[in-house]
């Protein structure tokens, strides 16, 4: 079991390696679409780079909120106890209760029960 949490670390490590590199792209392509737009190219290539900022904001917040749910799920304490709806019981053993008896994933399953108790995510 150590093996595979260690193994899940540095997998959520790698991810969110991963995704700071493509928010530091995508926020630099915003940076230069902007000073671009500000030089005064024609109307038309202004509405086109008006149209790739618009794209890429939205895409830089997709990438931000993935990475905070990753930052979520690396924190994740499967001895704490979790408490929800009545139901108290370890957050690992409710995680493995998601996983074993809804087919989530277990990243999937975390990140559920971080939700509903956020004791989860020490």
């Amino acid at each position: 079991l150590n093996e595979q949490m260690s193994k899940f670390a540095f997998s959520i490590r790698d991810q969110k390696e991963e995704l700071k590199e493509e928010i530091e792209d995508v926020s630099e392509r915003i940076v230069e679409e902007h000073l671009t737009l500000e030089s005064g190219e024609k109307e038309a290539d202004a509405d086109k780079l008006q149209e790739a900022i618009e794209e890429d904001v939205v895409k830089l917040k997709e990438l931000k909120e993935e990475q905070a749910s990753l930052e979520n799920t690396a924190n994740f304490c499967p001895g704490c106890q979790f408490s929800y709806g009545g139901l108290t019981t370890s957050c690992g053993k409710r995680r493995d209760y998601l996983i074993n008896h809804h087919g989530n994933t277990k990243e999937d399953a975390e990140k559920a029960v971080i939700h509903w108790d956020s004791n989860c995510a020490n």
